[in-house]
């Protein structure tokens, strides 16, 4: 989310299908924002802005090798300890 020209207010979103989501409770969330915040002018606008297109960790070893690459020594402590996760 993101704040617009004027009283506009953007909406970040993944995917259309988050749009049509959106679209089935927009009317009340933008007459409760300006209920609650007494400013008539608010307008919700949507974006739709691409994701990076990440790794799924499905794996015990995916998860491991992240988990290395945000503490190196996480390997050091797994073969000190004999451990093995492909089974």
């Amino acid at each position: 989310m993101k704040k617009g020209e004027d009283h506009s207010i953007i909406l970040l979103l993944g995917s259309q299908l988050e749009v049509s989501f959106l679209e089935k409770f927009d009317t009340e969330l933008v007459q409760y924002l300006r209920s609650e915040l007494h400013n008539d002018h608010i307008v919700i606008r949507t974006q739709i802005e691409e994701i990076k297109d990440e790794k799924k960790l499905y794996t015990s070893t995916d998860i491991f090798d992240y988990m290395v690459k945000q503490n190196p020594d996480l390997k050091d402590l797994k073969d000190r300890l004999g451990l093995d996760f492909d089974y």
